[in-house]
């Protein structure tokens, strides 16, 4: 999948986010304050890890994390 940076306009994937997981986490911290520095270890930057701990730490349906993350990705660069 791919995501587009309306910022720069350039293509970002989940793997250049993975890649760049440590530069990335503080900025999933601020946007999603209830993950842990586990939750982030466990999460290494894969998308459906990332739905999978918001899912249990927001209690909120798939359809609603996987849209915040979206919105989230496409605002990240």
């Amino acid at each position: 999948r791919q995501l587009t940076s309306i910022k720069q306009e350039r293509t970002i994937t989940w793997s250049d986010l993975s890649i760049r997981w440590a530069e990335t986490t503080d900025n999933v911290r601020q946007r999603w304050d209830l993950l842990t520095d586990r939750d982030l270890r466990v999460i290494a930057g894969k998308r459906e890890r990332l739905v999978g701990v918001l899912q249990q730490r927001y209690g909120q349906s798939r359809t609603a994390i996987e849209r915040e993350v979206r919105e989230f990705s496409r605002n990240y660069l």
